[in-house]
């Protein structure tokens, strides 16, 4: 037998069927990983007015270390007066300008959406940005701070909105930007609400990978 007809047959029966083997599990392995990077990619989209909601979500997103973004309302929302129209336009469900505009939430399988709250529901900002973009097939879970806790009548009107932005809330968690010391209320500091932030990073990320 020659060379070359030798070369043929192992060709044949041994170099080709491998060749063939490895080309086929190629095909059913990188769509699955990319499928799973995809899955498992989370970003936490926040909007904070005074301070409280960025210390909290940054806390948060060290904890998870994932993506983050922040919102801003185009429209002044400082002082005294600020938060009485901010209040006013939650009370009365209205939207505001935000920057970005929009966000693209194709890489992600997975949004956190951060607020502080203004009489019983999400800042304006935040209020727009679920609005404006589909959460279609990805986990939303909703990361509030508040002077007072926010009850399930409360919760299910945010929970609404991102259903009607084809998405639903698989996790609600709050942090309290107020305690109450001697009977009074007392702003909390920013290190505390850090601290909370930390705690739940635990159960956010159990709610991530269900």
């Amino acid at each position: 037998m020659n060379k070359r007809k030798a070369a043929s047959i192992m060709w044949r029966c041994v170099v080709a069927p491998v060749f063939i083997m490895v080309c086929i599990g190629a095909l059913y392995v990188q769509p699955a990983c990319a499928l799973e990077d995809t899955a498992v990619k989370t970003l936490i989209v926040y909007y904070s007015r005074t301070g409280n909601t960025k210390t909290a979500c940054e806390a948060l997103q060290k904890e998870l270390g994932c993506d983050i973004l922040e919102i801003r309302d185009l429209k002044s929302r400082a002082g005294g007066w600020g938060f009485f129209t901010a209040a006013l336009g939650s009370m009365f469900n209205t939207h505001t300008e935000i920057d970005p505009d929009h966000i693209d939430l194709a890489p992600y399988g997975a949004v956190v959406i951060g607020s502080p709250v203004w009489a019983g529901r999400p800042a304006a900002s935040i209020r727009t940005f679920i609005a404006k973009h589909r959460f279609d097939g990805r986990k939303v879970i909703m990361f509030t701070t508040t002077n007072v806790f926010e009850n399930k009548g409360s919760q299910s009107r945010t929970e609404k909105m991102v259903v009607q932005s084809g998405g639903r809330v698989a996790g609600y968690f709050q942090v309290a930007a107020t305690e109450k010391i001697n009977g009074e209320k007392t702003v909390r500091s920013r290190e505390l609400i850090a601290q909370d932030a930390v705690k739940l990073a635990s159960e956010i990320e159990t709610v991530l990978k269900q």
